[in-house]
């Protein structure tokens, strides 16, 4: 809690990510997913250059979904950006 405490007060816009009471956490959202059978892992690459509020949402819905808790993930960020490696880092998806 306390890396999502310093990225809330960081980066401004990530309402349910850092609000006070009852904050989504990354970790459950993730193990929250329903659990699907797999025939073998394929992983999902999100490219993106900035705007990490889309990230943040986009991410959201992957996790949700069936079997999003057990696919890996990669960001695939083009130029530079705190925010969002930062981000990526909270919801524990390696960034390159």
């Amino acid at each position: 809690m306390r890396a999502q405490r310093e990225f809330c007060d960081t980066y401004e816009g990530f309402s349910e990510l850092c609000r006070c009471r009852d904050p989504l956490t990354p970790a459950l959202a993730r193990a929250a997913a329903p659990l699907v059978p797999l025939q073998e892992s394929i992983p999902v690459v999100v490219a993106t250059s900035r705007h990490p509020y889309h990230l943040y949402r986009t991410l959201l819905q992957l996790l949700q979904m069936p079997g999003g808790g057990q696919t890996p993930f990669l960001v695939a960020l083009e130029g530079e950006s705190a925010a969002i490696r930062d981000l990526a880092e909270l919801f524990g998806i390696p960034c390159r």
